[in-house]
């Protein structure tokens, strides 16, 4: 009888493990060709963003150095570097939708919980973007044609006192930010009238950025009398204790060409072959909770950054809209706010069918699509229109009014 070798032994010994090590193997290779699949569906399109501009500038460790960068900015008339300078990332993951529902209810409607459910970071940062390129748009209409004199921190006598911090730790509480500073600049119109405006800077770990607060932006800027005596070395001195109190460097010289690192990105459009297939797909990301992905199945014309981020947004707010909708959400409840953030989980969502409202015959390019969905074994309807482009099948609006 012929003896068998240690290894064909080994091998009969632990053929179950080998076949597990051996299924484990290509079910992880499957994941891993599905993630750079799904990965290569999301192509960043550089027609509309700036992202491929290189940056000269890490961050700012001043407030003042990141209002000057700001109105750099929007002299040069340049919406990418100023949405670089504003906190869309920080604000985006660091929003604590608790203390929003607590100390600001109006924003719990608009704004989705991404600092609770990262998945919904694409939702908020869509959101706030947006909110940049309105701040953009206002504070170019109020520093056209104006001469800036000075920027400078605002009441610092206030700034320091007791009642100021705390309000200051309350709205740090609901972005989870390190500090709040305001600032003002003084500047002289196109009507040689002098003016100030104030302006809201939030730091992270040392960082300072503008806060998108577009809200204390359209604020109308306040008339001043230069000629007004004004003891400027109390100023000096109230500035050198506020820094010193939270540790802040001196200004810095801020160069024109300076630019931060780019903290936005716009993406290619993919449609579908049919519009079955589209529903599906897109019901798919919303319940999964990857809400980037689903960016990319409506459609947008090519008309600039600019309005590329204010669609955007607004297809952000729609989805927001619809996930409280489908959710059943009422942020007003603020007694079961955990209750609230418990139930915002997309994996709630269960697509049921899709029935064409309006057909294709009619218009071989376009049709109205009603979706029916089961939350929480409670039905729901939306409408959805979709148009045939040069991607395939996209969606072209999708709006709270259509919402069973």
């Amino acid at each position: 009888m012929k003896k068998e070798s240690g290894l064909l032994r080994y091998l009969k010994n632990y053929k179950i493990i080998i076949s597990i090590v051996l299924v484990m193997f290509i079910v992880v290779e499957l994941i891993g060709y599905q993630y750079l699949e799904n990965i290569s569906k999301i192509v960043i399109d550089d027609s509309f963003s700036d992202t491929g501009r290189v940056q000269n500038t890490e961050f700012f460790e001043n407030p003042l150095e990141v209002v000057k960068y700001s109105l750099d900015a929007l002299t040069q008339k340049d919406l990418d570097k100023f949405i670089r300078g504003c906190a869309v990332q920080e604000q985006a993951y660091g929003m604590e939708y608790r203390k929003i529902l607590e100390q600001q209810m109006e924003l719990s409607y608009r704004y989705s919980p991404s600092g609770n459910w990262l998945y919904y970071f694409p939702l908020m940062h869509a959101i706030l973007t947006q909110e940049a390129c309105e701040m953009y748009y206002d504070l170019s209409e109020v520093f056209k044609n104006a001469r800036i004199m000075n920027i400078d921190y605002a009441d610092l006598e206030y700034q320091l006192s007791d009642e100021y911090v705390q309000d200051m730790y309350k709205k740090c509480e609901m972005w989870r930010a390190s500090g709040l500073c305001e600032i003002t600049v003084l500047y002289e119109n196109s009507a040689k009238e002098h003016r100030q405006k104030s302006l809201f800077v939030i730091n992270y770990n040392g960082q300072w950025k503008l806060k998108v607060d577009e809200q204390s932006v359209k604020s109308e800027p306040s008339k001043i009398n230069i000629e007004e005596n004004r003891d400027e070395s109390i100023e000096s001195s109230f500035a050198i204790q506020y820094e010193d109190k939270y540790q802040i460097p001196k200004m810095q010289d801020v160069s024109v060409n300076a630019l931060l690192p780019c903290n936005y990105s716009c993406y290619k459009e993919r449609g579908e072959k049919s519009p079955e297939k589209l529903i599906e797909e897109f019901i798919y990301t919303l319940r999964k909770g990857d809400f980037e992905e689903a960016f990319t199945y409506f459609y947008n014309e090519d008309e600039g950054l600019g309005k590329y981020i204010e669609y955007r947004g607004e297809n952000a707010q729609h989805i927001t809209d619809l996930i409280y909708k489908l959710l059943e959400i009422k942020p007003s409840e603020t007694a079961a706010i955990q209750d609230t953030l418990n139930q915002m989980n997309p994996e709630n969502i269960i697509y049921l069918r899709s029935t064409i409202v309006e057909s294709e015959v009619i218009d071989p390019n376009s049709v109205k699509v009603e979706v029916e969905l089961q939350i929480n074994r409670k039905q729901q309807c939306i409408e959805l229109n979709l148009g045939r482009t040069e991607w395939g099948w996209m969606i072209l609006s999708l709006k709270p009014d259509y919402f069973g």
